[in-house]
């Protein structure tokens, strides 16, 4: 997200005459931070407009994209484009993302892989080692995931990801998840439980994780999360005459309910999401 703003604030100082000065830098800062897509949208035209050819630009539309599939697409064709770019590292991230979120657990994999070797540097590079670790979980070859993790914990031991690598060390093999599917470690199931009850109210707003143009992608993400207990379903709508699958998860009264759990859910999961109303 950091390098993301950074992006917008280099746009804008760089090339200030574009739109309104210091007073558009802050919109689109607050309304990128603040997970406000549609906003970054309406001004987005005024960037491609004048820099029609430049990889900011790319990428920041493959980053407002709201179609998964389509996302993917433009996140390929940047990396064709730019194998150079300081936002390369970034755009192979999100499209291990993408792959990771729809199933395509070998896919996702090469991506994160390519990430590591052509970006050592990365600052993104500890995220890419323990995402390509779940990968293996996810593929079920738990012994080199096992591996990986610890290295993972070894090497970058100030992490963020760390507690995360350290619960999946604790989680379970496949053949003793009778009771469930992911079963989480005995001192965070508690807090899970929380969050599963407190997504499960009823109100206007909800969490979009997903949009794509097939309804499988979204019945796959949609399953990921149904078996992790959430309360999640498939939704419809039509983007500049596209037909989209949009994947819903939770209910809540209020937009801040609704925040605060997306931001815990990004923190468990690393999804991206946007508040919405029903």
């Amino acid at each position: 997200m950091k390098k993301i703003l950074l992006i917008i604030f280099v746009v804008i100082i760089l090339h200030s005459s574009f739109a309104a000065g210091q007073d558009i830098e802050a919109d689109l800062l607050g309304w990128l931070k603040d997970n406000s897509f549609e906003k970054l949208q309406e001004h987005f035209q005024l960037i491609n407009r004048k820099y029609p050819s430049s990889d900011v630009t790319l990428f920041l539309k493959a980053y407002i994209e709201t179609d998964g599939e389509r996302a993917a697409q433009l996140y390929q064709q940047f990396i064709q484009r730019f194998p150079k770019s300081e936002y390369t590292d970034n755009a192979l991230l999100k499209l291990a993302q993408y792959y990771y979120a729809v199933g395509s657990y070998i896919a996702a994999r090469e991506y994160l892989d390519n990430l590591i070797d052509q970006f050592p540097n990365s600052p993104a590079v500890p995220l890419a080692k323990y995402s390509a670790a779940r990968c293996l979980l996810a593929m079920g070859y738990y012994d080199s995931a096992e591996k990986e993790l610890k290295e993972f914990i070894k090497k970058f031991p100030n992490s963020p990801y760390k507690i995360m690598a350290q619960q999946e060390l604790n989680l379970p093999r496949e053949q003793d998840q009778s009771e469930s599917a992911a079963k989480e470690t005995a001192a965070d199931k508690n807090k899970f439980d929380k969050l599963i009850q407190f997504s499960q109210g009823q109100g206007q707003y909800t969490l979009q994780i997903g949009a794509f143009g097939k309804r499988d992608n979204a019945a796959k993400l949609k399953e990921t999360f149904s078996q992790k207990g959430y309360d999640v379903e498939i939704t419809t709508k039509y983007l500049s005459d596209q037909l989209l699958y949009l994947v819903w998860i939770g209910e809540f009264e209020t937009e801040e309910q609704a925040r605060r759990f997306g931001a815990d859910l990004k923190n468990r999961y690393d999804i991206t999401f946007q508040v919405v109303r029903k």
